[in-house]
């Protein structure tokens, strides 16, 4: 049984043969397993990540995000082609461990990993646009996360507001090497993938807050 009181939510439970109201928001909400979490996102209008069987709602994106993510379709797709590779941008899940799994702002894969149609499993790069609202997390657990995926060989992360990406390069023995290109000269280089993105074409269509009147 449900009241409102307050303007809030709460639920009415027996507890120790006494009628006790509490606020929904401090019943403990029942952890989901992993095949109830990939049922429940294939018909969910949100998307939400799964960590240690609970959701987590993702943010929706900016206009500059999206910019930045259709340069890099505009200057990857034909060249990943030719090397039987696949561009994944914002919609589709990544497995990191048996108990997580992330929605990647890019991953790139071979065609290969085709066993699910919702998920990745042996990504070569992935890559976060990252907000205030998801840097401690893009730069803090997901490279953790990301970095003990075997086959992961680049984990990139894209800032809006200047021209700017760290590029974190994972070794065989899975440390990570960390560089950075940075300026509308510069270039970001995946050698792995003959891919060479100039900065100027990835925020073809971004004015940076310097540049805004």
């Amino acid at each position: 049984m449900k009241d409102s009181i307050d303007g809030f939510a709460r639920k009415r439970i027996l507890y120790y043969g006494e009628l006790h109201t509490i606020p929904m928001s401090e019943i403990p909400k029942p952890l989901l397993s992993v095949e109830q979490y990939l049922d429940f996102e294939l018909t969910s209008e949100r998307r939400h990540e799964y960590v240690d069987g609970n959701l987590i709602q993702m943010l929706g994106k900016s206009k500059v995000a999206n910019w930045i993510l259709n340069s890099l379709i505009v200057t990857t797709n034909f060249e990943l082609q030719n090397w039987n590779y696949d561009l994944f941008v914002v919609g589709v899940k990544v497995k990191t461990s048996p108990t997580r799994y992330r929605y990647p702002d890019i991953i790139i894969a071979p065609e290969s990993d085709n066993e699910h149609t919702h998920v990745v499993y042996e990504p070569i790069l992935l890559g976060e646009i990252v907000s205030p609202g998801t840097a401690s997390t893009d730069y803090g657990a997901k490279l953790t996360e990301y970095a003990g995926i075997a086959s992961l060989r680049y984990y990139i992360i894209i800032e809006q507001d200047r021209p700017y990406v760290l590029i974190h390069i994972l070794q065989e023995d899975r440390s990570v090497v960390t560089t950075w290109v940075e300026g509308e000269d510069g270039i970001l280089e995946i050698p792995d993938l003959n891919l060479a993105i100039p900065l100027a074409q990835l925020y073809r269509n971004v004015k940076f807050p310097d540049q805004q009147e």
